[in-house]
């Protein structure tokens, strides 16, 4: 089972490198899994499950989890910027499954020449629930398994 542990740091938004505002609507999230032990078939489903949760209310219209990623990245595309420091706020810092995660923004574009599905998507992302189901891919190959609910 996979739990959010707790906050490492405390009032993020106070600091002297916190942002005034989200520059951007897209972010990248680090250390949400490690690829090395993630065997079970719908564990990606669990790490989307857990992000919608854990950002309950907050409008996310695109959410890709890198299962090849050795740095266990998740990336997201929020409704709009302001959106997007809510989502930042609520898993910036926070201990996941015993690995602290990071988040950053990236530019829309960057996120679009990844991800050119994303560039109109409007539909908010839900929790699948355990049941979910993803498209299995090689282990070997270099690409990333979208889920849309």
């Amino acid at each position: 089972m996979r739990l959010w542990q707790g906050q490492a740091f405390e009032q993020l938004d106070t600091g002297i490198n916190a942002l005034p505002c989200s520059p951007t609507p897209c972010l990248k999230v680090r250390n949400m899994f490690d690829p090395d032990v993630e065997y079970e078939e719908n564990w990606p489903v669990h790490i989307h499950d857990a992000i919608l949760e854990k950002c309950i209310g907050c409008d996310v219209v695109h959410l890709q989890v890198d299962s090849s990623s050795r740095e266990g990245c998740v990336y997201i595309k929020c409704k709009d910027s302001e959106t997007a420091g809510k989502v930042y706020k609520e898993l910036h810092g926070w201990w996941f499954d015993g690995k602290l995660v990071t988040v950053k923004y990236l530019r829309v574009e960057r996120y679009h020449e990844r991800f050119p599905e994303a560039e109109r998507l409007m539909r908010f992302l839900r929790p699948n629930g355990a049941g979910g189901t993803l498209p299995t891919l090689h282990p070997m190959r270099r690409r990333s398994t979208t889920i849309f609910s």
